[in-house]
């Protein structure tokens, strides 16, 4: 009896023992999974970061695999933060529309010696590639078309009541643009060789009405479409985030001027600085068809707390070295929120700052700006804009017999929504190389990068 005894009590040793070293070795495994699982995913996200940086590389004319791969190898080395990271392989995508990133790392198991596997290979991968395979130059970015406010302005090409601005309003509430992302009513647009896309996701988010039409390198609606497209667009795309976004506004200082300031058959320069209460440029007569004298803009223009009127036969022209950008503000809790209007006998030949902080953008809406503000251009000579019209919260209208853009080297336009009202033609050229205005990063050829796996 005694003999079964001291068997018993060694065979329950044996079996406490056997399961202490379960116990021990099932934590070890937890430890060690848990900690992979932690290095696998900071491991995926600097393939995410890498793919995404690289891929903007690999858009530049000179890019080859070699300096893709240099930068992956840079990036990863940055990111890694001395991580044991091994020498990554980017390899770029057809055309240079973007990369697809690998990464690996050699792991040490805390019990690796225990279970025979002292350490594991984990690998991650990512693809980025650009919005589109042509450059992004159009984005409305609103999800839903948002409600349009319409603030009467006096101008000196009709009264608050039946001006351009009143008749645009008409059209507009006639032919519901407020239900889409784009709206083409009657207008033909030409964006060849780039990217529109709405983000717009109902099913009318880019709609040409009838004797309208447009025509992309490549279109792409994060709802449907109606109407004459070429080609037909991509719908239900993945909606883009905003691609400026990045991108710092100014810095907006004392007022220089605290009341309305009209110039009147103006020839010179108009000094730059911060306009409180708006700025109009006008002539005293207004013909169909003249042109008044030459007004040169050049350097930062804020506009807060009130209109940036051009009307009359004004003929307004950017400083061909410096260039001139405007901002359009508003006092914080103030009553008062910019506008913007080009009349229907000016002549508007613009193009954004080369440098400083609004370089390449050559209309620039503050964010924090209440949204539908519709900003207006009826002029039959508004050809060269050259840079990125951004107006994040607003909307873009263009209306009448306006004739857009088509002397510009480049124009992109990002907007909450955009509505062309009439028999005009909209030119958005994609001459990246030829201009002097720097092209904002996120858009054009420095297009937004999305990763895809």
């Amino acid at each position: 009896m005694t003999h079964f005894a001291k068997n018993e009590s060694g065979a329950i040793a044996v079996l406490a023992a056997v399961g202490i070293s379960l116990l021990v070795l099932g934590a070890g495994a937890a430890i060690d999974f848990a900690m992979l699982g932690q290095k696998k995913q900071r491991l995926q996200g600097i393939a995410d970061a890498t793919a995404l940086a690289v891929a903007q590389q690999s858009r530049l004319a000179n890019a080859t695999p070699a300096s893709i791969q240099a930068a992956a190898v840079v990036q990863v080395k940055a990111l890694a933060n001395g991580m044991p990271v091994n020498t990554p392989q980017a390899t770029p995508l057809p055309n240079n529309a973007g990369v697809a990133v690998q990464i690996s790392m050699d792991v040490p198991l805390l019990f690796g010696k225990v279970t025979g596997w002292p350490r594991v290979t984990i690998g991650a991968a990512a693809t980025a590639r650009t919005v589109g395979a042509k450059p992004l130059c159009m984005l409305t970015t609103s999800a839903t078309a948002p409600n349009a406010v319409f603030r009467p302005m006096k101008t000196s090409d009709g009264s608050p009541g039946n001006g351009p601005m009143a008749q645009f309003e008409k059209a507009y509430r006639k032919n519901k643009s407020p239900d889409i992302g784009l709206y083409l009513g009657g207008a033909t647009m030409l964006a060849n060789g780039c990217t529109v896309q709405t983000n717009d996701v109902s099913t009318t988010s880019l709609y040409v009405d009838t004797g309208g039409s447009l025509t992309a390198g490549e279109t792409q609606s994060a709802g449907g479409y109606y109407g004459v497209v070429t080609p037909a667009p991509l719908t239900g795309a993945p909606r883009l985030g905003d691609p400026l976004a990045s991108i710092q506004q100014p810095t907006v200082g004392a007022c220089t001027y605290t009341t309305m300031q009209t110039y009147t058959d103006f020839a010179g320069a108009i000094p730059a600085g911060v306009y409180c209460g708006g700025l109009q440029i006008t002539t005293s007569t207004m013909t169909a068809g003249a042109t008044g004298p030459q007004t040169i803009l050049s350097g930062d223009y804020i506009i807060k707390d009130g209109p940036l009127i051009v009307d009359g036969n004004a003929n307004i022209q950017s400083d061909p070295t410096n260039g001139s950008s405007f901002f359009l503000t508003q006092t914080p809790g103030g009553k008062v929120p910019p506008d913007l209007y080009f009349g229907q006998n000016t002549n508007i030949n613009l193009s954004a700052r080369t440098t400083g902080p609004m370089q390449g953008v050559l209309l620039f809406e503050d964010r924090a700006l209440s949204p539908g503000a519709v900003y207006l251009i009826v002029s039959t000579s508004a050809r060269k804009l050259n840079g990125t019209i951004y107006i994040p919260q607003g909307i873009l209208g263009i209306g009448q017999s306006a004739v857009v853009g088509d002397q510009s080297d480049y124009t992109i336009i990002v907007a909450s929504a955009v509505v062309v009202e009439g028999a005009q033609k909209i030119t958005i050229n994609a001459n990246y190389s030829n201009s002097t205005v720097p092209v904002p990063a996120g858009v054009g050829p420095n297009g937004a990068m999305q990763l895809v796996k």
